[in-house]
């Protein structure tokens, strides 16, 4: 570990630094000066993203992205506590913090990490999932978020580019790009795709289960009755949180499913229109 002050230094000196420092100087500081939690806001590891694409030095691409996508949890009040010893509960309230700023990051992925994806999908695939979880479990700790749905997916009225989502947060990059990645692993590896997909349909966090359906609605390779299929099997259909990806996803395969496949898919959401 080095000191945080220190730390501090080289970030900014390898940032702001003249002439840009080689990108495998910039690589081996990256890991170490992370060891610790760095005193940067996160600007100066903005600007050193920026500098390790322009020197094609993925590894510390990959590393800096990771963590200005990572979340923590911030008090909005000092904890105080109720006088009643057979009651004591914390009365602060939290809210989710990224080490990043979205308008900052999302120029670049729409400028530069998009175009690299047939070389940087799998190995940015981890990294926005594992992100993602990381965010719903800090919510989950304090009862903020469980399956039924959190923050991160009320907030965000589709995966898909909407009109509704004109004001996006800190965490639509890691929805945006996930999304990204996925997409093109479907049109390009779909084996892969599809095996992501299968994954996302199991976990927890209903931002992750919302992806998975848009993955499917998505996927070229799939027939109408095939993503009607899926939905149906995994009775997603019946899943509060969902509505827009659901239907999307019947808006495009409907026309084309077989007959009866649609009376099948008929009679299952008509009890659900009835309880409406």
């Amino acid at each position: 570990m080095v000191n945080p002050e220190f730390g501090y230094a080289i970030a900014r000196r390898l940032a702001y630094g003249d002439p840009i420092p080689d990108g495998t100087i910039i690589s081996r500081w990256i890991p170490i000066l992370f060891q610790n939690k760095p005193l940067s806001t996160g600007f100066e590891f903005i600007t050193l993203l920026e500098r390790s694409i322009k020197q094609d030095t993925w590894s510390a691409v990959l590393q800096l992205f990771e963590y200005l996508t990572r979340s923590y949890l911030h008090l909005r009040k000092r904890i105080s506590w109720k006088d009643d010893d057979s009651d004591k509960k914390p009365t602060a309230d939290v809210e989710l913090i990224f080490y990043g700023n979205y308008s900052l990051l999302n120029k670049i992925w729409e400028e530069n990490l998009k175009l690299k994806l047939p070389e940087l999908a799998f190995r940015l695939w981890p990294i926005l999932i594992q992100n993602l979880s990381y965010a719903y479990q800090l919510l989950n700790s304090w009862g903020k978020a469980d399956s039924t749905g959190d923050p991160l997916s009320w907030h965000r009225s589709a995966i898909g580019p909407h009109d509704q989502d004109r004001h996006p947060d800190n965490q639509d990059i890691l929805i945006n790009a996930a999304r990204d990645c996925m997409e093109w692993a479907l049109e390009n590896v779909p084996h892969v795709g599809l095996a992501w997909i299968e994954v996302l349909s199991v976990m927890d966090p209903l931002i992750l289960r919302r992806l998975a359906v848009h993955g499917i609605a998505f996927a070229p390779h799939l027939s109408a009755n095939d993503k009607i299929k899926w939905m149906l099997d995994k009775d997603f259909v019946i899943t509060p949180g969902m509505k827009h990806e659901i239907f999307q996803l019947f808006k495009n395969a409907y026309p084309d499913a077989d007959s009866a496949l649609r009376m099948i898919l008929i009679k299952t959401i008509m009890p659900l229109a009835l309880k409406m």
